[in-house]
């Protein structure tokens, strides 16, 4: 039969030890030792056992409550969780519960606190190497971030993401690098754009997911159309046609011609771009899905070649079209274009029935830009009509709409700067905060194992303890039954009476190494009592030796403050002789620049003698104006005009550089210019740029070796015949325009300036034209156009250059120049002037 050894009494296994062999003996106190410790090792298992599983339940309660909808009560449940996971250590089942109130937190809307418990859980999971569910948490907060037109947080938190995915999750990579190029090109950062969805596009291929291969191809489109590089544009769009064509779907194959057709329009190649938004016309038939915008493409492109009839026809289709698919936001824009066609050619009741009709549609769809358009259009037309009354009820509502609209941007403006700002912001501080806190739950984690391993120590040192008052309780037992073992064997084996001596001489000596024992032991006592004074002097000795430092150190200081108020002293008398040396330095500064600023404004007075008045083409009779903004005192830019009996002659020149370096140059193509035509037989216009380069070249000593300045001019110029009727103009890189019956036609100019270059030995080439009644002629520089301002900071650019001339074609000369001048300092703002600016318009107006 086995004796159970649970529940055996001290006294028990102490009898055991005794009756066992010495060998025996020392066997079993060892087992018992390695029992012990074995004990007090599973109970501490099974404490942890019983917590882990405490906090594994009381998290699914959490996640059962949250799934139900109650935060209340799965907020409860998690803190319990986080409670007992932070006080045993357990970091992914902390990490869990900080995820799960990251998701509670969302649904309150409390996006500071979600914020900190999501970044909180990634930490953890970081840590354990757990990227699955970090790069989750990554998803989230970027997603947050892009929501809120945080684009560069986003675009940060789509990198993190996508460096934790493994190279065969192909889908989720995919996802990331789209929403990196996404974020990019939002936050204007096209370089990162074009890189991230080249990946995505990469890795889509080898995928075959064909849904990622043309959201990326579109997004390079669209990324490649913003920087102006059109070829690359189109390059992916001829790719994106191939993909949409055989997967046969015929919507996305509609809008890729439609792309293309706006790649064509943007370079006024306007039959080409029909021929592509035909197309779009005919897939978007098929797909059954409405062809409004080809065709209102369609109308725009025939309005730009001037064929007035056919864009009419097809902004009609186009309404039909919105009107079919009930489409509300495109029939009221629609219907506001046709009614303002309409409404120029004089038509006022088709005039007053598409607009009135665009109004009704904008309130229908809630689109209040059109509204207010629709409302300024009409208030005109009335007005047109002689009906005032209601022109300024419709005028009112026009600027009532306008300003609230403008009011209402502004605030949505300011208050998403705010919300940017402030995500920014926190997420700084709140990492700096998780820092300090992982630095402090490390040093909480150090202290909780140093005292455990204590506790541990504690429990070896009990159990040693047991063992030692088993043993002594071994020894009086043993000797009481070798006492009694020896009375008996006196009476019954006399002959073994020196034996017995022996005994007792043997348990003498264990008596007498007790007692030194004993004694060894009041003796350590009496050194650890001596030990703990000689301590305690040493702390008044130190603490004595620690005020005659720090009074030490007190007169040191007061020491340093008398030598550092001294040592201030002369530099303050050292500062005050420089600052009276640096403010004559600054005048004698002034006043250099007071004479270099009043020999600039001589020159300048020189420059404006040489040019001729702003008004010398309308004294030739002919309706004009002259826009001349120099960025400096002096400028670069330039205008010229010369009269010789019927030959009227005038240009628009852009110098090298501007200020002083431009306005010497200008000067110098103006002389040159006055030399030309009094000394020269003149035949039309190109020969005067001609003989302007050779001398340009003469003069400036060009050779066109390498190093050498490549100084000189651009300049548009033009002669007009007033007996035939007849302009001849030629251009060195600047351009002329042409405003006909409301359409822009580009004269295109020669590559080349007037000065040294590659192709220095090709002539200039003359254009002739003959003007009609109320054509409209523009030359230039690149100032306006290349201003920059806006809302961006961005360029003018030349399209919404030209798209400003044809609006204010159809108004006087002076209006003109006042609209163009009025929008150039609302386009630059608070922005410098970068460049010289110069435009001239003139007029073409024959009497019957």
């Amino acid at each position: 039969m086995e004796l159970p050894i649970r529940g055996i009494d001290e006294y028990s296994i102490s009898c055991i030890i005794v009756i066992l062999p010495g060998r025996y003996r020392t066997f079993l106190m060892l087992l018992l030792l390695i029992s012990a410790m074995a004990t007090a090792q599973e109970q501490a298992e099974r404490v942890f056992r019983t917590d882990s599983l405490r906090a594994v339940s009381l998290l699914n309660q959490g996640i059962e409550q949250f799934n139900r909808q109650n935060p209340d009560s799965a907020i409860w449940f998690f803190d319990s969780s986080l409670e007992i996971a932070i006080h045993n250590d357990y970091p992914l089942i902390e990490a869990e519960n900080y995820y799960y109130e990251a998701k509670i937190m969302d649904l309150l809307s409390e996006w500071k606190l979600k914020l900190k418990y999501y970044l909180k859980s990634a930490s953890i999971f970081a840590e354990y190497e757990k990227t699955g569910r970090e790069a989750e948490i990554y998803l989230i907060i970027g997603k947050d971030y892009f929501e809120s037109a945080v684009y560069g947080k986003a675009f940060e938190y789509a990198i993190m993401e996508y460096d934790l995915y493994p190279d065969d999750q192909r889908e989720s990579l995919t996802q990331a690098a789209l929403t990196a190029a996404l974020s990019a090109y939002l936050g204007h950062q096209y370089r990162n754009s074009v890189k991230w969805y080249e990946i995505s596009d990469s890795i889509s291929h080898i995928a075959c997911d064909t849904t990622a291969m043309i959201e990326s191809l579109y997004g390079l489109v669209g990324t490649y159309m913003e920087v102006g590089s059109v070829e690359k544009s189109r390059d992916y769009l001829t790719e994106l046609l191939i993909l949409q064509q055989n997967t046969n779907n015929y919507d996305g194959v509609a809008h890729v011609y439609n792309s293309l057709g706006l790649l064509d329009f943007e370079l006024a190649n306007y039959n080409r771009a029909i021929n592509n938004y035909q197309r779009a016309v005919d897939y978007f038939n098929l797909a059954g899905t409405g062809a409004v915008t080809a065709y209102s493409n369609i109308a725009i492109c025939y309005q730009n070649r001037g064929d007035s009839e056919l864009a009419e026809q097809y902004f009609e289709e186009a309404l039909e079209e919105a009107k079919r698919t009930n489409n509300l936001t495109e029939r009221a824009r629609l219907e506001h274009i046709i009614a303002v066609l309409k409404f120029r050619i004089g038509d006022l009741y088709h005039a007053d029935y598409y607009c009135f009709a665009s109004i009704e549609s904008a309130k229908a769809s809630g689109n209040l830009e059109i509204l207010k358009d629709g409302y300024f259009t009409y208030s005109e037309i009335q007005e047109s009509g002689n009906d005032f009354v209601k022109a300024l009820d419709y005028y009112e509502k026009y600027l009532t709409l306008r300003d609230s609209l403008l009011l209402e941007q502004r605030l949505e403006e300011q208050e998403s700067e705010r919300i940017r700002s402030e995500m920014d912001s926190y997420e700084q501080q709140l990492r700096l905060s998780l820092a300090d806190e992982q630095m402090k739950d490390l040093a909480l984690r150090n202290l909780r194992i140093e005292n455990e391993k204590k506790e541990n120590d504690l429990r070896l040192m009990e159990s040693e303890k047991e063992l030692e008052r088993s043993e002594r309780v071994r020894i009086t037992q043993s000797a009481a039954l070798e006492k009694e073992k020896y009375t008996t064997t006196l009476k019954e084996r006399e002959i073994r009476d020196l034996e017995q001596e022996r005994e007792i001489q043997r348990l003498e000596i264990i008596r007498k190494e007790n007692e030194e024992k004993n004694l060894l032991r009041k003796n350590q006592l009496l050194e650890s009592q001596a030990r703990q004074q000689e301590l305690e002097i040493e702390k008044e000795q130190e603490a004595r030796k620690r005020a005659r430092t720090m009074a030490i150190s007190l007169c040191v200081i007061v020491i340093l403050i008398l030598i550092s108020f001294i040592s201030a002293r002369n530099k303050n008398r050292i500062l005050t002789a420089q600052k009276v040396e640096i403010e004559q330095k600054n005048l004698d500064i002034e006043e250099k620049n007071l004479a270099i600023t009043d020999s600039i404004e001589y020159a300048s007075r020189i420059q404006n003698a040489v040019l001729p008045l702003p008004g010398f083409i309308s004294e030739w009779g002919v309706e004009s104006f002259i826009m001349f903004r120099p960025k400096d005192i002096v400028s670069g830019d330039f205008y010229w005009g010369f009269k010789n009996e019927n030959r009227l002659y005038f240009a628009a020149a852009d110098c090298t550089g501007h200020g002083v370096p431009g306005a010497f140059m200008s000067m110098l193509g103006i002389a040159y210019l006055n030399e030309i035509v009094n000394t020269k037989t003149i035949r039309d216009a190109a020969q005067i740029l001609n003989l302007l380069r050779e001398e340009v070249i003469v003069s400036l000593r060009q050779r066109g070796v390498a190093g050498e300045t490549q100084d000189g001019m651009d300049m548009a110029l033009c002669i007009y015949d007033t007996d035939s009727n007849l302009l001849h103009y030629a251009g060195a890189n600047n351009p002329l325009y042409l405003v006909r019956d409301g359409q822009l036609e580009r004269i295109g100019a020669d590559k080349m300036p007037i000065g040294i270059h590659i192709t220095s030995d090709k002539p200039f080439t003359n254009y002739e034209i003959s003007p009609r009644d109320g054509d409209i002629i523009y030359l230039f520089s690149d100032g306006y156009a290349d201003q920059f301002g806006g809302e961006y900071g961005k360029k003018f650019k030349y399209k919404a250059f030209r798209e400003l001339l044809l609006s204010v074609n159809s108004r006087s000369m002076d209006e003109q120049k006042a609209i163009i001048e009025e929008e150039f300092d609302k386009w630059m703002g608070d922005i410098e002037q970068v460049d010289d600016v110069l435009i001239i318009g003139i007029k073409f107006k024959f009497q019957a």
